[in-house]
């Protein structure tokens, strides 16, 4: 069939031509798309190019990739810049027809290091953004006089600090403004810095805070609190809590079993004498 048509095309070249008429190359177009295009590009195998490590726009744009269609995909990557093709399918060389169709993987670049500032934004959107960069986070309702109900107030760790693939961020989210009486959350088990937002979101005051060693919790976590979790209390309320110092320096010292007189030990610790 192809050969059909093109030998026909080439006669009506010929016969123009010899006529010397000025419409040969519109009539030579108009059968060119529509008898041998179709079947041009049906039977046209190609193999796949190798786009690896190529700016996905600039191979959009490029003319001897114009035969193939591309589907696109996006990871992060620490490897390529953004923009840059990681990888694709098929490999290269494989012959295609037809649509020939390549699924590319395009970098977003690196996942950024910084928290960002996800204040005054709805707790929906920030949520959904953070389960898709993968970062692991808690909510957390407060009382706001000044963020309307269900937009980010701050976040623990703050914005603009950085964090690592098992840090947690706590999304401190508004409530509305505090009522007359409030419920007093648990504060036990949560960074200080975290307790004291929780405390001031629920409507209380932060009252004294203590320090204790601890063998349970690390240092800076709160381990005690003096108002119990899910009492009803007048706004404002101050609220007590002790904050772990770390565990006690436990020192074995064996003593001669032998030993029947009185003695002293002089213990030291960081250069000092205790």
């Amino acid at each position: 069939m192809f050969n059909k048509w093109m030998g026909l095309i080439l006669a009506a070249v010929v016969v123009l031509g010899l006529a010397g008429c000025g419409t040969e190359a519109v009539l030579v177009k108009e059968l060119t798309e529509k008898y041998v295009s179709p079947e041009i590009e049906e039977n046209d195998e190609r193999p796949t190019p190798d786009l690896v490590g190529q700016s996905f726009a600039e191979v959009q744009k490029m003319d001897e990739y114009k035969a193939f269609t591309f589907t696109e995909k996006n990871e992060y990557s620490t490897e390529y810049p953004a923009g840059t093709i990681i990888s694709q399918i098929p490999q290269p060389g494989q012959p295609l027809k037809g649509k020939k169709e390549i699924v590319v993987v395009v970098s977003l670049g690196a996942k950024s290091n910084v928290i960002e500032d996800y204040s005054n934004r709805h707790i929906d959107t920030v949520t959904a953004e953070l389960e898709q960069a993968g970062i692991k986070y808690v909510v957390s309702q407060v009382y706001s006089d000044t963020i309307d109900p269900g937009y980010v107030i701050q976040t623990s760790p703050a914005a603009g600090q950085d964090m690592t693939p098992e840090t947690v961020i706590t999304v401190f989210y508004s409530n509305g403004p505090k009522p007359q009486e409030v419920q007093v959350s648990k504060y036990i088990g949560r960074l200080e810095a975290e307790a004291k937002i929780q405390i001031e979101g629920d409507g209380l005051t932060i009252g004294q805070v203590l320090r204790e060693e601890s063998m349970e919790h690390p240092a800076g976590y709160v381990i005690r609190q003096s108002l119990t979790e899910g009492t009803k209390v007048a706004s404002g309320t101050p609220v007590d809590i002790v904050v772990s110092s770390g565990k006690p320096v436990v020192i074995d010292l064996p003593i001669p079993a032998d030993a029947t007189k009185n003695f002293s030990v002089q213990v030291y610790y960081n250069g000092s004498a205790r």
